[in-house]
């Protein structure tokens, strides 16, 4: 789909249960695309009586590292921690928690809006588990 300068693959694994949404344009705009889809899952997650989606965070750069749970980042950023760190394969390496944030909404809006949180990468409707992230490129 195409919304603004940005196009957006939205993919649900139905096996895995989980839906990745990759957004490819220019980067400035690239988050408002995200706010778009996030925004539509979110209504309809509140359309599902009961659930509860816990959110998660892809590590930029990262690959081989586990997600971080957006609630975390979002307590460690009001707690004034500037960075975490995760493990990478065999390494552990420093990540800024405000660069991870500003991925999935700006600082602006985190300061706007409190605990407001959104959907935008992926998850797993079963456990209703959904990931959050700034690695918003669809790779080519």
């Amino acid at each position: 789909m195409k919304i603004g300068e940005n196009k957006a693959l939205v993919k649900a694994d139905i096996e895995d249960r989980k839906i990745t949404i990759a957004i490819d344009g220019v980067e400035h705009t690239r988050r408002d695309a995200l706010s778009a889809i996030r925004y539509q899952l979110d209504e309809i997650h509140d359309s599902i009586k009961g659930l509860n989606p816990e959110k998660y965070v892809p590590v930029p750069g990262a690959p081989d590292a586990d997600p971080l749970e957006y609630e975390t980042l979002l307590m460690m950023e009001r707690e004034g921690i500037e960075t975490t760190h995760v493990k990478s394969g065999r390494k552990l390496i420093a990540i800024n928690v405000s660069q991870m944030l500003n991925g999935v909404e700006s600082e602006y809006q985190r300061q706007q809006y409190g605990n407001v949180t959104n959907i935008n990468i992926g998850g797993n409707v079963s456990i209703s588990t959904i990931i959050v992230g700034g690695e918003n490129e669809i790779k080519k």
